[in-house]
């Protein structure tokens, strides 16, 4: 399943989560794409993305989400956010 991350910005960051954390019950793997953002707010990364590790392990995520397309300052954000979440 892909999500494509621009189809999500305008709705906010609680439908983005929704949209995955749906998926991972279904048992589905996703792969997260990024394609045409070159930057994003870090607190909607940690809103959607980030708060899917107050459910899951970052081990448990790790086989069953994908990034795809992503730029350099977005890859660095999400890596903080895993970082502070696994503390």
């Amino acid at each position: 399943m892909t999500i494509k991350i621009i189809n999500f910005i305008e709705h906010g960051p609680e439908v983005l989560f929704n949209k995955i954390s749906e998926n991972l019950k279904k048992k589905k793997n996703i792969i997260l794409d990024f394609h045409s953002l070159e930057s994003l707010n870090y607190g909607f990364l940690e809103e959607s993305i980030g708060k899917l590790l107050d459910s899951y392990t970052f081990e448990a995520l790790q086989f069953k989400i994908t990034f795809k397309n992503v730029d350099v300052g977005i890859k660095e954000m999400l890596a903080k956010i895993i970082k502070e979440k696994s503390l």
